[in-house]
């Protein structure tokens, strides 16, 4: 099917879903919850009609509309692990499901150890821990931990970046393509792998923001 321009006043162009107020509703739905950090690279640039044939002028049904808006914010908050989502899918409670991804995190830290000869387990969970709280800022060794060493914090990254955990967005002064060619990687941004995951790390509780 063709989609539908939104037509929200404000809207914005989102991370994951381009030219519909969902983004814009879920930032100011939620914009006092930690989780709104998450969307703080989301407000790029303002939406504009496009030309092209799969894209309706027609507002998109409401209903349709917020049923998309709770399934991005289910989404956000129960990420999209397996064991999580099946969760959901067979109880529907989020209280469990935020027993599995505490459960998910605490082996993901105990696992840590088996590095211990290469890195300092410790110093993986701070790094992992930086991540969440930096979401949507440049990123900062400095602000790993309470004064920890460079020598140990950029192996940190690199290694939970090498195990899929965390995943670095670079800055580009997009002045032409590739955008790779004009790429700075002294500064990045970094995501951590999912989003329930890092909804856990800061500490969010679902069943208070979660649209039922």
């Amino acid at each position: 099917g063709r989609m539908s321009v939104c037509s929200c006043p404000t809207p914005i162009v989102g991370i994951m879903i381009p030219n519909c107020c969902v983004i814009c509703k879920v930032v100011r739905g939620i914009s006092s919850a930690p989780s709104a950090r998450w969307w703080g690279s989301a407000r790029m640039a303002a939406c504009f009609p496009w030309s092209s044939p799969w894209v309706s002028s027609s507002p998109m049904d409401s209903a349709l509309h917020d049923k998309l808006l709770k399934n991005l914010l289910l989404y956000l908050f129960i990420g999209g692990l397996p064991e999580v989502v099946n969760t959901y899918k067979e109880e529907n409670d989020l209280k469990k499901c935020m027993k599995v991804l505490d459960d998910h995190l605490h082996t993901i830290r105990d696992d840590f150890a088996k590095y211990k000869k290469k890195l300092p387990a410790l110093i993986l969970v701070e790094t992992l821990d930086a991540i969440a709280r930096q979401t949507g800022n440049k990123f900062k060794y400095s602000e790993i931990g309470e004064n920890e060493p460079y020598h140990l914090t950029k192996p940190a990254l690199n290694f939970l970046q090498m195990a899929g955990l965390a995943h670095l967005v670079y800055h580009t002064s997009a002045s032409g393509l590739p955008l790779g060619s004009s790429m700075n990687r002294k500064k990045f941004k970094v995501l951590i792998y999912d989003t329930g995951v890092y909804q856990r790390i800061m500490g969010t509780d679902l069943k208070k923001y979660i649209i039922q």
